[in-house]
């Protein structure tokens, strides 16, 4: 090998490095320390040489999770469709060479993060097609293994986004129809699992529906603590449903302080569209 030329195995664990630092980020409730992580990332696996076997999917990788955090930290999207698109592009053409499962999962996650960017950046109509491809594919691998918890879990948090933008598209009776679908597959997982994020999800959407005959405050109060209680109250995310639950019950106090909890919990500083959403919360429950 040439002097300084670097050497393509550290390269790509160096890109590595950095791709785990903003995984954990995220799991901080950091996006923009993940968006920094993950473009230090990208900018260290564009230094591969282009006969590097494994370049393409490292790239893909990459760029998709740069536009998450973009959409997450509530940055300019502009250009996070087309790095989205370019990663699609990739997981399709593994997929078409080996419909594993993971590959098609990770397909199916693209799509919904295609649609969180084209959400963010006004095409709501877009973004409905695109998060309908997303659990297109998600059903299909669930119909091959119902019990997978991990795509139960990609199913729900699908028909959630889908019926936010059934909603924005003003598709009012699809937004009824798929809420009831959605509801009737959570609560026997909400029942019945050892997954927090079955009774969060099923909490969250019996607080939020705007279909009042869909609504059920008095349970949304009760899986929203019993995900509380399976998470020892150290989620943010759990937190914030569980304030959504208490503010549907007309518990104006607990919801603020559920609110205050869950932003305590934040990184000092961070900036993100969840700090922003819990923050205008806190603000309006207390006028």
């Amino acid at each position: 090998m040439a002097m300084g030329t670097p050497d393509p195995k550290a390269l790509q664990d160096a890109a590595g490095l950095w791709a785990g630092m903003g995984s954990l980020r995220n799991l901080s409730s950091d996006p923009a320390g993940a968006l920094e992580c993950y473009r230090r990332g990208l900018q260290t696996a564009e230094r591969l040489p282009a006969s590097y076997a494994n370049k393409v999917n490292i790239l893909a990788f990459m760029r998709e999770n740069v536009a998450n955090s973009t959409v997450l930290a509530g940055g300019d999207a502009t250009g996070a469709e087309e790095m989205i698109l370019q990663s699609i592009a990739v997981y399709q053409r593994r997929v078409d060479a080996n419909p594993k499962v993971t590959a098609r999962r990770t397909l199916a996650q693209a799509y919904q993060t295609l649609a969180e960017a084209q959400q963010h950046n006004g095409k709501n109509r877009e973004a409905l097609a695109s998060m309908r491809r997303s659990l297109q594919l998600t059903e299909v691998l669930l119909t091959e293994d119902p019990k997978d918890e991990h795509l139960q879990i990609d199913r729900q948090r699908g028909f959630m986004k889908e019926i936010e933008l059934l909603a924005a598209n003003n598709r009012t009776e699809e937004a009824r129809a798929e809420t009831k679908r959605a509801l009737d597959f959570m609560k026997p997982l909400a029942d019945q699992s050892a997954q927090f994020q079955h009774s969060e999800d099923y909490a969250q959407l019996l607080a939020t529906t705007p279909f009042p005959e869909l609504r059920d405050d008095a349970d949304a109060l009760k899986y929203a603590r019993k995900a509380v209680g399976m998470t020892h109250e150290a989620d943010p995310d759990v937190l914030h449903a569980l304030a959504l639950a208490y503010e549907r019950n007309g518990d104006k106090l607990h919801a603020i302080e559920a609110d205050n909890k869950a932003l305590a919990m934040l990184p000092a500083g961070a900036a993100s569209v969840f700090r922003t959403t819990l923050e205008a919360d806190v603000r309006r429950l207390s006028q």
